[in-house]
């Protein structure tokens, strides 16, 4: 059975149904004039963007494999996906990782959100560092210098918030 589909999402219900020696993921893509047909990763195509944050930082803490721009990009999302992640319900979809902050500030001792302060000021140092690559903080976000050390630790700290590290 061949199965085309634009859809990774229904690929991927396909995918999980077959035992894993009768399936074969492929995808097209344009090569010039031509069309190639080669393996395609659908496990990493389907990934949420907090799993797929999550594999660029380890992938750069392992290894220090990856664009250190898109990595010190990677940093904020990551922590906004754990932060919604962890106290679902406490911020809205428009809401960002300062704005986050504020609120675990001024959370009260009723609020889940008041577990959130121990880490409060490891959450504020990573935010300061990370938003300068964000054109939204800095215009000059696309020539931000990086230090290959500097983005190690700060993603090193990013992790260990998870636990993942």
């Amino acid at each position: 059975v061949i199965t085309l589909s634009h859809d990774p999402y229904f690929l991927k219900l396909l995918w999980d149904g077959c035992p894993a020696n009768d399936v074969k993921a492929l995808q097209m893509s344009k090569a010039g004039n031509t069309t190639v047909i080669g393996e395609w990763d659908i496990e990493a195509e389907t990934q949420s963007s907090y799993l797929r944050d999550y594999s660029t930082l380890l992938d750069f803490y392992r290894e220090r494999r990856g664009d250190p721009r898109l990595v010190a990009r990677a940093i904020r999302p990551f922590l906004e996906g754990m932060l919604r992640s962890h106290f679902p319900g406490h911020f809205q979809p428009n809401e960002w990782l300062g704005e986050f902050i504020g609120k675990i500030r001024s959370a009260d001792p009723s609020s889940g959100l008041n577990l959130a302060q121990a880490d409060l000021s490891e959450i504020e140092a990573i935010n300061e560092y990370s938003k300068k690559y964000h054109h939204a903080q800095n215009p000059n976000a696309y020539s931000e210098p990086i230090n290959s050390d500097e983005l190690h630790a700060y993603v090193k700290r990013t992790l260990r918030l998870v636990g993942g590290e």
